[in-house]
């Protein structure tokens, strides 16, 4: 043959096939530009030399690892749905006098076409879009880095590399498939899936089992310590399931449609029904992936989006004061020294003319308890048991509690004021290890926020008469456990300027602080909330970057799958129903009975993939709430906005490709 004859040959197929490979090479340019991009954006100099820019190039590194994996499965899984559309055809090359070894020429030189024009463009939109994408992400993360256009060059030669493996890959996997088959089974290959699949029940009760096992464990879960150890066996659970119902239970159903005759016997549902059963063998993995895809978006993007806006909260939490002075963890500090670094950071802060704003100056130790009624005693992580009825339990003396309410409330020995943030304590007394205490004021507020950041336990206050008192009662909880090492220090207040002045006041506070009387306070330390948001956006912001990045990814696969379906059930349809046409069935009744077909298919996996996340919003919402994220309605309004918003996107994509199944199946 002449030189250059595959060539133009496997030209002319992609141009007659452009329906076919023409989103195939739009999602192939999208994976191969995103890849780049995250790639470039995880090496990038700009991020490394900012603060907590390494913890972002390694969110990053992950992500791109995601991507890679995920990129190879997906095209993977799209070059199937080709290949599938064109086998018929290349059957009839084969009859027609083609052997396979010059079959094999044409489909390599339109791997070589397509993937080289994938990887062309896929680099030069994701070199394009590099520095949008990275202004974004510097903005979402509240960075203050100049940017340089640059080029990634092991960027680029890792994305050749990665995605021509994943090409060759894909064309010996479709050479196989084509020298493996006889011209007849490949011409008929498109037609695969007709025999009415047998209902597995056993598959369905599997995935009853398995789905029924995820939704509880996301239903019962109270406490984020459980919330963390079930979440992936529930999300694990919950995908079994998702495919086993798809797979087996929508068949399952079908059938039960079918039997049930008041609903079958209808034109349309007469139709549907019976064209699903057939074609839901094959449609079932498809409609899976569709789901479990669309729920991995909406979570991820509904719980960072959350994360993101609620960062005032969950820094609140975390650091009730803009500016913090604390004693080390295991370090005392007397009533004495207390006062002279009280009045040390008092005469600084005038001293500068800085006015504080809800100052806070006491003294405490805590404790984690286990409560049984109104009981309360010692609670060892390390030989915890049950994990139910945890707290902290925080002791302050009734001087600094009535310092800190203006208050002048009066305790005998065994008189306590309680204070429990749940107002759930119904009891008027309360036993800390072998004594008994009345509780002589529950009050209905504290003036004190709650640093519960990261905990397990709610938390409960206990006002004693003095430090003796309050070491006395240690001591009988712990039992030697957890030596009693004193009362540790709080100093706390707001200032009301911005953000980076707060963190000069900080560490000029800290400054006086390491000097004051020969190193005297060394075991003090200063927290500046202007750090924690520093942190709070490098990990929040870069998580929620991600989140959208990853989403678009997953949204675009998505849609290209529904697509396929849309083509692959366009041509097995339009048979059928040119003889329901030439049977006597208007245009539109068959137009209903497509109608009816498509969106039951394709609308199933969204209704399924919105119950999931109805189901695990009370699991999510605790394990945010680890990170202090506690704004229930903030987590509910950002949840249903990212549903409405992908239901309106979902919709749009279905209309969209709806219409190529239209233009397949004909003039219906």
């Amino acid at each position: 043959m002449r030189r250059g004859f595959y060539l133009k040959l496997a030209l002319t197929n992609l141009r007659k096939n452009a329906r076919l490979y023409f989103p195939y090479m739009l999602a192939s340019i999208g994976t191969i530009m995103m890849f780049y991009i995250i790639l470039f954006l995880a090496s990038n100099s700009g991020l490394a030399n900012v603060i907590h820019g390494g913890y972002v190039g390694v969110l990053l590194s992950l992500g791109a690892i995601i991507i890679g994996i995920f990129s190879a499965i997906f095209l993977f899984y799209t070059n199937s749905f080709v290949i599938k559309q064109r086998t018929r055809e290349i059957g009839l090359f084969n009859i027609l006098g083609m052997d396979k070894p010059n079959i094999a020429k044409m489909v390599f030189w339109e791997t070589v076409i397509t993937s080289s024009i994938s990887i062309f463009l896929g680099l030069v939109f994701g070199i394009a879009f590099s520095k949008l994408v990275y202004l974004l992400l510097v903005k979402i993360m509240h960075f203050d880095v100049s940017f340089k256009f640059e080029i990634s060059s092991v960027s680029v030669y890792v994305t050749i590399i990665y995605f021509s493996i994943i090409f060759i890959a894909t064309l010996l996997s479709n050479l196989a498939r084509i020298s493996l088959a006889k011209p007849t089974e490949l011409i008929r290959a498109d037609k695969t899936g007709e025999k009415e699949p047998k209902t597995k029940k056993a598959v369905a009760i599997i995935g009853v089992l398995t789905l029924g096992a995820g939704y509880y464990m996301a239903l019962r879960v109270d406490n984020p310590l459980d919330a963390f150890m079930l979440f992936f066996v529930a999300v694990i659970l919950v995908i079994i399931g998702t495919y086993c119902l798809f797979t087996a239970g929508s068949i399952a159903l079908l059938k039960a449609l079918r039997k049930n005759k008041r609903y079958y016997y209808k034109l349309k549902h007469f139709i549907s029904v019976s064209g699903m059963i057939y074609r839901m063998k094959q449609n079932a993995v498809g409609l899976g992936n569709i789901c479990i895809l669309s729920t991995m978006v909406l979570v991820m993007i509904s719980t960072t989006l959350s994360m993101y806006l609620g960062y005032e909260d969950a820094i609140r939490r975390q650091c009730p004061r803009n500016i913090e002075i604390m004693s080390a963890t295991l370090d005392n500090i007397s009533k004495q020294d207390a006062d002279i670094l009280y009045d040390i950071v008092c005469d600084k802060l005038e001293a500068e003319n800085i006015d504080t704003l809800n100052m806070l100056n006491y003294r405490y130790t805590y404790l984690n308890v286990k409560r049984n009624g109104d009981t309360f005693t010692f609670y060892d992580h390390d030989n915890s048991g049950s994990e139910e009825n945890i707290y902290v339990l925080y002791f302050m003396t009734l001087e600094d509690y009535n310092h800190l309410n203006g208050s002048n409330v009066a305790l005998s020995e065994n008189e306590v004021i309680f204070y429990s943030a749940e107002n759930s304590y119904q009891y008027e007394s309360l036993r800390l290890g072998a004594e008994e205490y009345s509780i002589k004021l529950m009050p209905s507020s504290f003036n004190i926020e709650e640093r519960s950041i990261g905990s397990y336990a709610d938390l409960l206050y206990v006002v004693m008469a003095d430090e003796t008192a309050i070491e006395n009662v240690y001591n009988m909880i712990a039992q030697g456990i957890t030596p009693y090492t004193g009362l540790r220090l709080y100093i706390g207040f707001d200032l009301d300027m911005p953000i980076e002045d707060q963190d000069y006041i900080g560490q000029m506070i800290e400054q006086t602080i390491t000097n004051a009387e020969g190193g005297r306070f060394d075991n003090v330390y200063v927290r500046i909330a202007a750090y924690i948001s520093e942190d709070f956006f490098s990990m929040y912001g870069g998580l929620y970057f991600l989140a959208i990045f990853l989403g678009l990814v997953f949204i675009m696969a998505a849609v290209l799958i529904i697509y396929y379906k849309q083509v692959s059930e366009g041509y097995e349809d339009k048979k059928k129903f040119e003889i329901m046409q030439n049977v006597g069935m208007s245009k539109k009744e068959v137009k209903a009975a497509i109608r009816s077909q498509i969106l039951t298919v394709f609308f199933l996996p969204l209704i399924t993939s919105v119950i999931h996340v109805i189901v695990a919003f009370q699991m999510i919402s605790q394990l945010v709430g680890v990170l202090g994220i506690t704004n229930i309605k903030l987590m509910f309004m950002c949840t249903l906005g990212t549903v409405i918003l992908f239901v309106v996107l979902y919709s749009a994509v279905y209309a969209l490709t709806a219409k190529a199944y239209y233009r397949i199946v004909g003039n219906v």
